[in-house]
């Protein structure tokens, strides 16, 4: 894993990706609609048949518990949770300038406005992280 350290870096990065994102094709639009189509259909069924169709997992669960979090954790390299945490700042520095405002007004006896709250909970999925652990 290579950490971006520098703005030039980042713009690089920027590039290849956005390089590599403008490839897209009919067969490959096709076989994404036909994952999507799998997955309404069958659910959790079809994520882990296609897991184990393009990331090699053997996995039989999209989940793993606190404590198997807790224990890969302790095991993981420094350097990784470096990159990490210095990824995870720079995501919540981001989303925070994306965050949006309640606001309302008033008059004439009624109230129009809206109420932004987050949510509770969100899940992450990723069989690929499964494999690797």
């Amino acid at each position: 894993m290579k950490i971006l350290r520098t703005t030039a870096e980042i713009d690089a990065f920027l590039r290849i990706l956005t390089a590599r994102a403008s490839g897209s094709s009919e067969a490959i639009e096709k076989s994404v609609r036909t994952i999507l189509r799998a997955v309404i259909r069958d659910g959790d069924k079809a994520v882990l048949r296609y897991s184990k169709r393009f990331d090699f997992t053997g996995t039989d669960r999209l989940t793993i518990s606190p404590a198997e979090v807790a224990e890969h954790a302790a095991r993981a390299d420094k350097k990784v949770i470096s990159a990490l945490k210095i990824s995870a700042k720079r995501i919540r520095a981001f989303h925070d300038n994306q965050r949006e405002k309640s606001w309302s007004v008033s008059g004439a006896g009624a109230v129009l406005g809206q109420m932004i709250r987050p949510i509770d909970t969100a899940n992450w999925i990723t069989t690929s992280a499964l494999r690797r652990l």
